[in-house]
């Protein structure tokens, strides 16, 4: 063999320990990046679960503390409003006048029904006068009676009914939000308490507003309004 074939040999011999040397070198490094990555993934995992369960203690305790903070508020809470509801009565039985007006509310809206009732005859008969000239006599009295008949079934389906729908969605939601036993408690405690001061306000009201409302009204606005205000202000609290 000639010189030169010899040192072709040698220099392809070392060429490839070189190869073979690169291709360890590079499986040995991938292999560290693996490891590596798996440790990181494994340590990842451990900081994450103890991430979730210090969180779920955290929420634990402040649960635990929130049931705590609104049994005994709500306890408190339910002995003032029936503080609140006798001391009521006992007002009420020495400022009595005005409520014997509430029987007129009472008569007072079967007026309201009454001249409703009265102005959609008012306005059939309008109708009637005004196409029993030019049509039949029944056709021109069942005419006006069917429109009416139809704006008062879509003013009763979409304003009363779907309207009674939403507030009770409404009102069923902002219960729903709550989320302890005795949060609720609080809020209906407080709700009552609400309604039962509403009594005596409504009568001093009365008496010295010159308004022409009844007592009654005046109750279901302070009642109504000032709850609306309280839940909706700690509707998030």
């Amino acid at each position: 063999m000639s010189e030169s074939e010899q040192k072709l040999q040698e220099s392809q011999r070392l060429q490839n320990i070189a190869e073979a040397s690169r291709d360890r070198a590079t499986r040995e490094m991938n292999e560290a990046i693996s490891m590596k990555n798996m440790l990181q993934a494994k340590i990842n995992d451990g900081i994450e679960r103890e991430k979730n369960r210090l969180e779920k203690e955290k929420e634990k305790t402040i649960k635990s503390n929130n049931i705590n903070h609104y049994s005994k508020v709500g306890s408190l809470t339910v002995a003032l409003s029936l503080y609140c509801f006798i001391m009521t009565i006992l007002w009420l039985i020495e400022h009595s006048e005005p409520l014997k007006t509430i029987p007129k509310w009472f008569s007072s809206r079967g007026e309201n029904i009454k001249a409703i009732w009265n102005g959609i005859i008012a306005i059939h008969t309008w109708a009637y006068n005004l196409l029993e000239p030019y049509m039949n006599d029944f056709i021109a009295k069942a005419i006006p009676f069917i429109l009416l008949l139809a704006l008062i079934g879509a003013f009763g389906y979409f304003v009363l009914w779907r309207g009674f729908w939403v507030l009770l969605d409404k009102w069923s939601e902002l219960w729903s939000h709550y989320d302890y036993k005795s949060q609720k408690l609080l809020k209906a405690s407080i709700t009552v308490a609400i309604i039962t001061v509403s009594i005596p306000l409504a009568i001093l009201l009365v008496e010295v507003i010159p308004l022409s409302l009844n007592v009654l009204s005046w109750w279901l606005i302070l009642s109504v309004g000032l709850n609306v205000i309280y839940h909706a202000i700690t509707y998030r609290l």
